[in-house]
């Protein structure tokens, strides 16, 4: 983690987001730095400092904080890291993600790799830090229209659909029989089918945040 904390912009809003350094997940966190502080997660503290810097070349605010979603261990001590900064939270994206094109890959938890970092790290991150957000404080999840293999989406990039048997059997990689031929592709609908459902969860459970699955 960076040695030293962010300062807060005139308008006090602190943006966590996870998976900050390609894609939509880099575009958007340049975005949030427009309008606050950004606390950057992720586990290469390469690209990390990389987007840090091109923040900061812009007069904006950042701090990175190293974790690998995929490891429990890490995403608690990233969690931690994140409450001792002690900053006023106005949002948290939960972005990173993968498909494992192999299957059998493993989390150091011994958990199908796919699930762990889509769906199991962003759940324990989430349920860490929201008890030491403020109220109205955004929190959302990157789904995707492939969990629902009636939808566009699905249906022409080969999914089937989430194939989810328990939240146990998906930790091991397995799945509903019946599934995509291609590889990583049930394992990755279904690890979006659950971040959808924990969305909804945590919506009803803790209704004083904004939850929101996209």
């Amino acid at each position: 983690m960076s040695k030293t904390s962010p300062k807060n912009r005139a308008d006090g809003q602190t943006y966590i987001i996870t998976g900050p350094t390609s894609g939509i997940g880099r575009l958007t966190a340049i975005e949030l730095a427009k309008h606050g502080a950004v606390v950057l997660v992720g586990r290469d503290r390469r690209k990390l400092a990389e987007v840090q810097k091109a923040i900061e070349q812009k007069g904006q605010r950042a701090v990175s904080v190293v974790c690998d979603l995929s490891d429990i261990v890490s995403v608690r001590r990233a969690a931690a890291e994140i409450i001792a900064l002690d900053l006023s939270i106005a949002g948290l994206l939960n972005n990173a993600g993968i498909m494992a094109m192999r299957a059998g890959k493993k989390s150091a938890q011994g958990w199908d790799m796919t699930f762990a970092t889509n769906y199991l790290g962003p759940f324990v991150l989430t349920e860490a830090l929201a008890p030491h957000l403020p109220d109205g404080a955004h929190v959302a999840f990157v789904a995707s229209g492939v969990e629902d293999p009636e939808r566009k989406p699905a249906k022409t990039a080969g999914f089937r659909g989430g194939r989810f048997i328990s939240v146990e059997a998906s930790a091991q990689g397995e799945w509903r029989p019946g599934g995509s031929a291609m590889p990583g592709a049930d394992a990755y609908a279904t690890s979006k089918q659950c971040v959808l459902a924990a969305a909804m969860a945590f919506a009803r459970e803790t209704p004083r945040l904004r939850f929101n699955a996209i």
